[in-house]
């Protein structure tokens, strides 16, 4: 799946939620009317029920307007040719600097230097502990 693609899919799902949560909040305002009209408030009396609608209506509107949007991305991610584009970029100046793409050691203080031969890489043990655990040859090429 391309980019472009995936990000349609994305949009759709997205303007959908919007559109559902638009339909939910104006059907929680036309419940609030109407128990705004059932307690005896007329059109333009104020109470709880009626400012509670008016925001859920600016709310609705808002998603409506958010679900536009995602229409319009919608619309835009079916044009986009992203995929194709990157396929066509030229290489830079940066792939001509780097030539090695392995481990580069970096020492610590201390750290005996990388690529010396194995006799000064051999550890070093105390002579009075030599007698415990002396070292054989095998041991020193490490």
């Amino acid at each position: 799946m391309k980019v472009s693609e995936h990000l349609s899919e994305l949009h759709k799902s997205t303007a959908k939620h919007e559109r559902a949560l638009a339909e939910h909040s104006r059907k929680t305002a036309d419940n609030l009317t109407a128990l705004h009209k059932e307690n005896g408030f007329g059109p333009k009396d104020s109470s709880t029920e009626s400012t509670m609608a008016s925001h859920l209506n600016k709310e609705a509107a808002m998603h409506d307007r958010h679900a536009a949007h995602h229409d319009n991305m919608v619309e835009a991610c079916q044009k986009a040719q992203l995929d194709e584009d990157l396929a066509k970029t030229k290489p830079d100046g940066i792939s001509g600097i780097i030539r090695h793409w392995g481990v580069t050691p970096i020492t610590r203080a201390g750290q005996p230097q990388l690529g010396k031969s194995a006799d000064s890489a051999a550890p070093e043990v105390e002579p009075e502990l030599a007698h415990i655990a002396p070292l054989r040859e095998i041991e020193q090429d490490v």
